[in-house]
């Protein structure tokens, strides 16, 4: 792998890191003031405001959280990444129910990287089977601390 495309998927990686930390100045350094954001959540705001959005809600629902990345694929300037994140409910946002049980949520992000910074971003994770979580998550692997 050349540099330039590891460079893709390190930005990638400490994007949607910076995300669930709720990293403010990071996300303001990973992400182009106009990101584009192609998601379900037509109401939330578009660009650097959007993706703040996103990072408020899940600092808000998920104390403890850890990240893997269990499958990063590079072509040209886009990086799509098969992510899992796991922590505790708050009670509140997404981590809504009861405080303190044990949560998994995965999903799917496909980041265009131009000039070192996510200029798109397509991410996708199942919110209904984070809120109905009958099955336990599956083992940890190695994961990373988001703060």
């Amino acid at each position: 792998m050349d540099s330039d495309r590891a460079a893709g998927t390190g930005i990638a990686r400490r994007a949607l890191r910076a995300v669930l930390a709720g990293d403010i100045d990071q996300i303001e350094t990973l992400y182009a003031p106009d990101v584009r954001l192609h998601n379900k959540a037509r109401l939330s705001p578009g660009g650097l405001a959007g993706v703040r959005e996103r990072a408020l809600q899940l600092t808000a629902g998920l104390w403890d959280a850890t990240i893997c990345f269990d499958y990063c694929v590079e072509s040209g300037d886009m990086v799509a990444v098969r992510w899992s994140a796991r922590g505790r409910t708050t009670g509140w946002g997404i981590g809504a129910g009861a405080p303190g049980r044990d949560a998994y949520l995965r999903g799917v992000s496909i980041l265009r990287v131009r000039a070192g910074q996510v200029a798109e971003d397509w991410t996708e994770y199942g919110a209904l089977e984070f809120a109905d979580q009958r099955q336990p998550a599956p083992a940890d692997r190695d994961c990373l601390p988001v703060r």
